[in-house]
């Protein structure tokens, strides 16, 4: 055991000659700073020009795909499908190998008239009256179809331009039209049926119904003032009665009037008063006096005068 140990020692000591020093293979490590530090910024420019190659690339395809889907689809009048048929919503053409190509095309659904006139008679033959959808979406239609004729009709909105294509910007139309989706509650759809939106007042809407109520409705929290509607039209329900006008801006003692029934109205024009009115005679007093009938006889009567004739005597 101690021979082996006095071997590993001998093995582990240093050479001092120099010619054994030169045997060995020793790591001669002479680093200058000047070559590490341009090998580091060598490095750090390789990877920054390659980001600014990768981000160079990538925003030449977009600007070059934007610009090509300018120029083919958006500038090109053969794909202004939109533009030139406000009446299309959405158009989806889809590829179908080898050579086919599928076109589906959703149609916008008109849920009112609007027009800028206060009063209009027939929006069918009128040329200020065009279709609105529920975005708000003005179109005309080539071919009216007989459903566009029980549509409501907004009425007044005239704050701006009408044109085909465009969207409604006006507070008192969007309001008009919220009025409208929200009135297609279960309830709301069967008893209250708008006809006409008067939007012509900047700080509320009339509306009337098909039974010709007259309600007015404020421009802010439309759900609350149809719950108030709502809670009417059952008490009228219940008590046989018609609501002829109610204001639902006022939130405390509502104004309300009822119609008259039919019926009162149908037996004043059937069943008149049995007793006719007597009318006082007003008696009426020539100018001038009538001569008595004595004097304007013996007036009108001529009275002869007897003439003498004399004679001639004969001899």
């Amino acid at each position: 055991m101690k021979l082996v140990q006095k071997s590993s020692r001998s093995k582990n000591r240093r050479v001092s000659k120099v010619r054994h020093r030169r045997q060995q293979h020793l790591l001669d490590v002479k680093v200058r700073s000047r070559r590490v530090t341009q090998h580091r910024i060598r490095r750090a420019l390789g990877v920054l020009s390659r980001v600014v190659l990768v981000a160079g690339l990538c925003s030449a395809v977009y600007v070059g795909a934007r610009e090509g889907a300018r120029r083919l689809f958006f500038e090109n009048s053969d794909y202004q499908v939109k533009q030139q048929l406000p009446q299309v919503d959405e158009v989806q053409v889809v590829r179908k190998l080898p050579g086919e190509i599928d076109i589906r095309v959703v149609e916008r659904k008109p849920v009112a008239w609007i027009t800028s006139n206060k009063e209009i008679s027939d929006p069918f033959v009128s040329d200020a009256a065009f279709l609105v959808d529920a975005r708000g979406v003005l179109m005309r239609q080539k071919k009216l179809l007989p459903e566009y004729l029980g549509l409501p009709l907004i009425l007044g909105c005239s704050s701006e331009s009408l044109e085909a294509g465009k969207v409604v910007e006006s507070p008192e139309a969007k309001t008009a039209l919220d009025l409208l989706r929200l009135s297609t509650r279960s309830f709301m759809q069967t008893r209250f049926q708008i006809r006409e939106i008067d939007v012509s007042r900047s700080y509320c809407l009339l509306v009337t119904d098909k039974n010709h109520t007259r309600v007015t409705f404020g421009l802010n929290d439309l759900e609350t003032q149809l719950q108030r509607l709502e809670q009417f039209l059952v008490y009228c329900d219940d008590s046989k009665q018609e609501l002829e006008t109610v204001n639902l801006i006022v939130q405390r003692n509502i104004p309300v009037t009822f119609a008259t029934p039919p019926a009162a109205v149908i037996n004043d024009t059937i069943d008149p008063l049995v007793e006719p009115r007597v009318l006082k005679a007003i008696p009426v007093h020539s100018a001038k006096t009538a001569a008595p009938p004595s004097k304007a006889h013996a007036s009108s009567t001529p009275i002869a005068k007897v003439i003498p004739v004399k004679r001639q005597r004969k001899d």
